[in-house]
C-alpha cells in the first residue's frame, strides 16, 4: 500500500516535533546543568574554605602551645618529674591535642632507654604511656628524627602508634636546642603534639554536599590523613585511583601545594560513575584538603525535570497528531480522487472526468491544471502522430539519398580489391545519413588512379557538394601533368556560383607500379602516410589551396619513390580529428602508431582494426565528421624487384666518389648500355656524388645510398644522403652559358650538365635524408 499525503505528513510533522522537542530539551539540559555546576563549584569553595580555616585554627593552636613550650625548655631545667607535669598540663589545656610527650635526647639523661614521658586522652583521661619501651628507641623513631634533621618544627607523616598509643596519629615535632659548656647549641629534647586521624573527621564532616560526597584530606606526599571512606585512611592516593587517571591527581597535588585551588573531573573513588573532586591546601602544614561529590546525585532533580517535561511533550505531540489526521482526510480526499484519475489517464483514458472541487484553493487550481493538461495532451498526440509520419516519410527519403551517394563510390562506399602489384581497401563511413567525404580509383594497365576529397560541412550540403565535385574530377588514366591542370579546373568549377564558399579538399594521385612511383596532388587535403618496413610516417607534400574559394591557382606535382612492400594510406581530417568523451582528438601521432602495428595485416584487416580503434576513442560521443580511408600496398613481383633495380650504401670518407663510379659502371656494364649512355649516365653520377662529397656535411661513416633502376626504355639513377636539406634543382642558381669557370656560380655549370644529359630530375627530402632521382630515357632501336 502506497503512503498516503496524511500519513506522510503525520511522520514528518512526528519527526520535525521530536526534533524540536529533542533539541530545546538539550539545550535546556546543558544549560541548566551548567548553572548547577557553577553554582555546586561555588557552593564547594565556599566550604572548602571554611573547613580550610577551621582546620588552620586547630593546627594553629597545637602548634602555638608546642612551640611555647619549647621555649620554656629552652631557658629553665626541670626534673623528670617536672617535665611530666609539663606534659600532662599540655594534654589537660588543649582539648584539640590527643597526646604529648617531652622526649630528651638520650645525652641528658642517665637511663640507658632515655626518658619519654608520654601522655594521651584514653576516653577524655589523661593516660601516660612510656615510651622507651619498644624495639626501636624513641630517638630513632620518625618523629623524632626528623625534628633533629630539619633543625625546626615539622609534622609527621600520618603513622600508627604501636608502642604508645596504639593509634593512627599524625605528630608536630618541636626540637629544643640548649647550649653546652663550649657555648654550642646542642639537641635537648624533642617535644611532640600529636593529632589522632579521628579528629579531622569532625571537619571533613562539614564538606558534605550530598549522600555520596565526602571531604578528604592528604598529607605532603599523597598518603590520606582523612576521608569519607575509614578504608582509605593511611594509603596512598595512587593504590586509590586507576593508573591512568593519576597524572591527574599529581596534577592537582602539585597545584594545591602552590596555593591554587584545582578542579578535575575524575572516576569516583568509591562506585561508579563520575565524581568531581576540588582540592585546596593548608596553608601551614601544606596539606592537600578537598571534596569529592557525585554530579550524578547532583544532577539528579534535574533528571527528573527532563523526564518529566519529554513525557508531558509526547503526551501534547500525540495528541497534535490525531489533530493533523483529522484535518488531512479532509484537505486530502479531493488530491485522493485526482490520483485515481490521472491513474487512468496515464492508461491512455484521457477522457477520464476529473472530481469536483468548488473552492479556488491549490487543490482547485490543481485540478483545473489537469484538465487543461490532459485537454492539451490531446492535441499534442494528434500534432505527434503527424510529425512522426512526416519524419517517416523524411529518414526513407535520407535513407534513399545515402543509398545513391554510396552507389556514386566504387563498391558502395566499402571497397577491396586487387591486381597483380596492387591491393586496395577503402572505406567511407558519414557523420549523419549523408556526407561529403568521397573517394574515387581505378587500376590501370599502368597501375592505380586514385581521388579522395572532403566536403566543408556535413549532411545534404555536403553531400550535394560532394556529387558534384566528383563529376568534375579529371578522369582516370590521365597523365600527372594533366592532373595538375585538371585540378585546376575542378577549383574554377566549383568557385562559380559558390555563394555558401563551401569549399573541399581534393588529392589526386597516380602510382606507376613499373616505375615504383607515387604522383599526386594535393588541394589543402592531408599528406598520404607510407608505411614503410613496420614504420608510418606522413609523406612531405607540396599542397595547393583547398577548392572552391578563388580563381586560377595553381598545383603543384609532388613526386615519391616507393619500395617493394611499402604501403600508403590516403585520408581525411575526420580521422585524426575524432573526438572522444572527454574532448581529446585521435591525433596524427595515434593514427601512425596504429598504421605502423597493423603493418604485417592485410588492407582489409589493417582498415578495420583503425574503424574499431575509432569507434573505442569515441565511445559515448556522436560522430564529429565524416570518416574515409584508402590503404594501398604496392606489392610487385620478385623478379621485377632483383633484375631491374640495384642497391648499394656507401661509407662517407676517402674515394667516396672512385668507389660509386665503380658501382656504377659495373651494374651498366653487366646491363649491356650502350658506350655513349652509359658515359653520360657516369657523368652525371660523379657531378652529383662530388658535391655531395664536398658540400653535404657528412661525418665519416655516413652511408650515401644508390640505386640504379633498369628498363628496356630508361634508366633511373637515385641517390640518398643524410646531409643537410638542399634542392640543388631549385636552390642553385644555375650559370648564365658562354659564362667562364671563374665567374659562374658554384654548381650552377653542374645543374646544367645533368639537366642537359637527363631527362626528368626530381628531389624531395624524408626521413632526415636527401633524395635526387635522374631518368635517362634509352634510344630505341632504330
Amino acid at each position: 500500500m502506497q503512503p498516503s499525503i496524511t500519513g506522510r505528513l503525520i511522520l514528518w510533522l512526528s519527526l520535525c516535533s521530536l526534533l524540536v522537542i529533542g533539541s530545546g530539551l538539550y539545550i535546556d539540559y546543558r544549560l541548566s546543568r551548567g548553572e548547577i555546576l557553577e553554582r555546586v563549584a561555588l557552593q564547594t569553595k565556599d566550604t572548602i574554605d571554611r573547613a580550610v580555616t577551621d582546620l588552620e585554627n586547630m593546627l594553629d593552636g597545637v602548634e602555638a602551645n608546642t612551640l611555647i613550650l619549647g621555649r620554656v625548655l629552652e631557658q629553665r631545667e626541670y626534673s623528670e618529674a617536672g617535665l611530666e607535669q609539663i606534659v600532662k598540663a599540655a594534654i589537660e589545656t588543649n582539648p584539640d591535642l590527643f597526646g604529648a610527650a617531652i622526649a630528651v635526647h638520650p645525652d641528658f639523661t642517665d637511663r640507658p632507654r632515655g626518658f619519654a614521658p608520654f601522655f594521651f586522652r584514653d576516653q577524655g583521661v589523661p593516660t601516660v604511656a612510656e615510651l622507651t619501651r619498644g624495639d626501636t628507641p624513641y630517638w630513632q623513631r620518625p618523629w623524632f628524627t626528623g625534628a633533629a634533621d630539619s633543625a625546626g618544627p615539622i609534622w609527621s607523616e600520618p603513622y600508627f602508634d604501636a608502642e604508645g598509643a596504639q593509634e593512627l596519629m599524625t605528630t608536630f615535632s618541636v626540637p629544643v636546642y640548649r647550649s653546652n659548656a663550649e657555648g654550642q647549641a646542642q639537641l635537648y629534647a624533642v617535644i611532640t603534639a600529636d593529632v589522632a586521624l579521628w579528629e579531622f573527621q569532625d571537619y571533613l564532616e562539614r564538606l558534605r554536599l550530598g549522600d555520596s560526597s565526602f571531604g578528604i584530606l592528604l598529607s605532603r606526599t599523597g598518603t590520606v590523613l582523612g576521608s569519607g571512606n575509614p578504608d582509605h585512611l593511611m594509603r596512598h592516593y595512587r593504590d586509590l585511583v586507576s593508573p591512568s587517571e593519576q597524572p591527574r591527581w599529581t596534577q592537582m597535588l602539585d597545584a594545591a601545594a602552590n596555593g591554587q585551588v584545582a578542579e578535575h573531573e575524575l572516576s569516583c573513588l568509591s562506585g561508579d560513575g563520575r565524581c568531581t573532586l576540588h582540592l585546596g591546601a593548608l596553608q601551614s602544614t601544606g596539606w592537600p584538603v578537598g571534596v569529592v561529590y557525585s554530579q550524578q546525585e547532583l544532577l539528579s532533580p534535574l533528571h527528573a525535570f527532563q523526564l518529566k517535561t519529554l513525557g508531558v511533550s509526547l503526551l501534547t505531540l500525540a495528541v497534535v497528531v490525531l489533530a493533523v489526521f483529522a484535518v488531512g482526510r479532509r484537505l486530502t480526499r479531493p488530491l485522493v480522487a485526482l490520483a485515481d484519475a490521472t491513474e487512468d489517464v496515464a492508461r491512455g483514458e484521457l477522457n477520464t472526468p476529473l472530481p469536483r472541487h468548488g473552492s479556488q484553493d491549490e487543490v482547485g487550481r490543481l485540478i483545473g491544471a489537469f484538465g487543461s493538461m490532459t485537454r492539451n495532451l490531446k492535441r499534442y498526440i494528434a500534432d505527434l502522430e503527424q510529425a512522426t509520419a512526416s519524419r517517416s516519410r523524411l529518414e526513407g527519403e535520407l535513407a534513399a539519398a545515402r543509398d545513391i551517394q554510396m552507389s556514386m563510390l566504387p563498391q558502395g562506399g566499402q571497397a577491396s580489391e586487387a591486381a597483380a602489384n596492387l591491393s586496395i581497401w577503402a572505406r567511407v563511413e558519414p557523420a549523419k545519413s549523408v556526407g561529403g567525404d568521397f573517394y574515387r580509383y581505378s587500376l590501370t594497365a599502368k597501375g592505380l588512379e586514385l581521388a579522395v576529397g572532403d566536403v566543408s560541412d556535413k549532411g545534404v550540403p555536403a553531400a550535394l557538394f560532394m556529387a558534384r565535385t566528383v563529376s568534375l574530377l579529371p578522369a582516370s588514366g590521365e597523365s600527372a601533368a594533366q592532373a595538375e591542370l585538371g585540378m585546376a579546373a575542378v577549383n574554377n568549377a566549383l568557385e562559380e556560383g559558390n555563394s555558401s564558399c563551401m569549399f573541399v579538399t581534393a588529392l589526386l594521385a597516380s602510382l606507376d607500379s613499373a616505375r615504383a612511383e607515387l604522383v599526386f596532388t594535393s588541394a589543402g587535403h592531408p599528406a598520404p602516410v607510407l608505411v614503410r618496413a613496420g614504420r608510418a610516417s606522413p609523406l612531405t607534400q607540396d599542397s595547393g589551396p583547398a577548392l572552391g574559394l578563388a580563381r586560377d591557382q595553381h598545383f603543384t606535382i609532388n613526386h615519391w619513390p616507393l619500395d617493394p612492400g611499402d604501403r600508403l594510406a590516403f585520408y581525411t581530417d575526420g580521422v585524426d580529428e575524432a573526438f572522444s568523451a572527454d574532448g581529446q582528438m585521435f591525433s596524427l601521432d595515434r593514427l601512425l602508431d596504429n598504421l605502423s602495428r597493423s603493418a604485417r595485416l592485410s588492407p582489409d584487416a589493417a582498415g578495420q582494426l583503425l574503424f574499431d580503434e575509432l569507434a573505442e576513442h569515441a565511445r559515448g560521443v556522436s560522430q564529429s565528421d565524416d570518416i574515409t580511408l584508402v590503404i594501398v600496398d604496392y606489392h610487385p613481383a620478385a623478379a621485377e624487384a632483383t633484375d631491374d633495380r640495384a642497391r648499394t650504401s656507401l661509407a662517407q670518407g676517402a674515394g667516396l666518389a672512385p668507389r660509386a663510379l665503380d658501382w656504377i659502371q659495373a651494374r651498366l656494364g653487366a646491363a649491356n648500355i650502350d658506350g655513349g649512355t652509359a658515359s653520360e649516365i657516369v657523368l652525371i653520377a660523379e657531378e652529383v656524388i662530388t658535391n655531395i662529397d664536398k658540400y653535404a656535411g657528412l661525418d665519416t661513416g655516413d652511408e650515401v645510398e644508390l640505386a640504379l633502376d633498369l628498363s628496356a626504355d630508361r634508366v633511373e639513377l637515385s641517390v640518398a644522403d643524410p646531409g643537410a636539406p638542399y634542392d640543388p634543382l631549385t636552390e642553385t642558381s644555375g650559370a648564365e652559358l658562354g659564362q667562364s669557370i671563374s665567374e659562374a656560380d658554384i654548381g650552377g655549370l653542374g645543374v646544367h650538365l645533368i639537366r642537359q644529359l637527363s631527362d626528368e630530375q626530381h628531389y624531395h627530402h624524408a626521413e632526415g635524408r636527401n633524395h635526387l632521382r635522374i631518368v635517362k630515357r634509352l634510344p630505341g632501336p632504330d
